[in-house]
């Protein structure tokens, strides 16, 4: 599971010429902002006359937002997931399937 999205930070550390932990703690924030985006899109489409305090409750998750900065792959995978589901919703089946195979990795 995660030893294929800890290689997938540790390449983005390695493309960022860089193999400090500040680098891969970087792109993990990076990674964390991008899901939120994500679970953002995902949520106008299964509420779109919702107002917006799910995606900040979900940006202010207590249990997620502390591993946002560390170096941990939960954070790729809920990226993953939640790009694979965002897929689906728009009807890119296939598309989907993919992603969220990859976050079995």
């Amino acid at each position: 599971g995660s030893m294929r999205q800890a290689g997938i930070l540790a390449a983005a550390g390695v493309y960022a010429l860089t193999e400090s932990v500040a680098a891969m703690r970087l792109a993990n924030l990076i990674i964390g902002l991008l899901a939120i985006i994500v679970f953002a899109q995902c949520w106008r489409i299964v509420q779109p006359d919702a107002g917006s305090e799910r995606v900040l409750q979900y940006a202010l998750l207590p249990i997620l937002l502390p591993y946002s900065m560390l170096v941990y792959t939960d954070t790729l995978s809920l990226l993953l997931i939640m790009g694979g589901f965002l897929l689906c919703l728009r009807h890119y089946y296939l598309w989907g399937i993919v992603v969220l195979t990859a976050s079995l990795g």
